[in-house]
């Protein structure tokens, strides 16, 4: 699969996303972009992680704050030619678990 392009996760039951540039390189991908929360303003964020064939797991750091957002997805059963992945995120601040969820992506550009 390929997971090159721009993304949109959308962290179901809060008022996050993020948008993503992602550029794979062998089972390795990395990215940049922004975390969008409802009524702030958007913060500048980075990616690391890995990819598998039907799926990625992604660390993204906002460049502001000690939080960090783990997200594992897979590929959506019945997925249709509109790329759509599902899963779980966990956001962590100075090390302690302080929220979790299910992520909805998808691909929204090259």
């Amino acid at each position: 699969m390929n997971f090159s392009g721009k993304w949109l996760f959308k962290l179901l039951g809060s008022s996050k996303s993020i948008s993503l540039i992602l550029i794979p390189t062998g089972d390795r991908i990395q990215g940049y972009g922004t975390l969008v929360e409802t009524d702030k303003d958007d913060i500048p964020a980075a990616a690391t992680g890995s990819v598998s064939d039907d799926g990625l797991s992604l660390e993204v750091k906002p460049t502001t704050g000690d939080r960090t957002i783990q997200c594992k997805i897979s590929l959506s059963p019945g997925s249709d030619s509109k790329i759509t992945l599902v899963g779980g995120y966990e956001i962590y601040q100075d090390g302690q678990l302080i929220d979790s969820g299910n992520v909805s992506s998808r691909k929204t550009g090259a």
